[in-house]
């Protein structure tokens, strides 16, 4: 599939999950915040884009290390669900 093509098959998803809301002025306002939100990281220097996604690592780990408890050593995967 080339660009134009994602682009065509996430119009179609989008317009459907606008169609199929509820309240649009909520999904307008959660657009908007997603879309504020999502062009901050197009502002950030590439120190600030590491320093975030080593701490996003960092973070996952501890959390799923958490998530387990005191069976967090056990085979079994624990999503905390």
């Amino acid at each position: 599939m080339d660009a134009e093509e994602y682009f065509r098959v996430f119009q179609k998803i989008f317009d459907k999950l606008r169609e199929e809301s509820k309240d649009n002025k909520k999904f307008e306002e959660y657009l908007e915040e997603f879309n504020e939100y999502a062009g901050r990281y197009k502002r950030m220097t590439d120190e600030e884009m590491y320093s975030t996604l080593v701490q996003i690592v960092f973070f996952a780990g501890m959390n799923a290390k958490t998530v387990g408890g005191e069976n967090a050593n056990d085979t079994e995967v624990s999503w905390g669900l």
